[in-house]
């Protein structure tokens, strides 16, 4: 079986399991539990559209059903959306720059 994909350092000893311990997956290293939540508090308003639909991906990358290619191209799909709206910002943010030195 092959070692998790984050550091041993971050795995430590045997520890207690919480309640989060119990329903943590095995596939996400401890520094990702709870950062759904994070990043949900953490959302810009009016930004909505600019965030990776990360409980879809979460959704998809932790079932065992999933095909590999539909979340690739959910990922593509998620990536390039996000990709559009921060050239559209961007380029109103340049805009308004070079309007304000006219």
């Amino acid at each position: 079986r092959a070692p998790p994909p984050w550091p041993a350092a971050s795995r430590g000893a045997p520890q207690a399991r919480s309640a989060s311990a119990a329903t943590r997956s095995p596939r996400c290293p401890p520094a990702m539990v709870g950062f759904g939540a994070h990043l949900a508090a953490s959302r810009v308003d009016g930004w909505e559209d600019a965030y990776v639909d990360f409980d879809s991906l979460r959704e998809l990358a932790t079932n065992p059903e999933t095909n590999p290619q539909r979340f690739a191209e959910l990922w593509r799909a998620e990536l390039q959306r996000c990709a559009t709206k921060f050239d559209q910002l961007s380029r109103d943010g340049l805009r308004e720059l070079f309007s304000r030195r006219a």
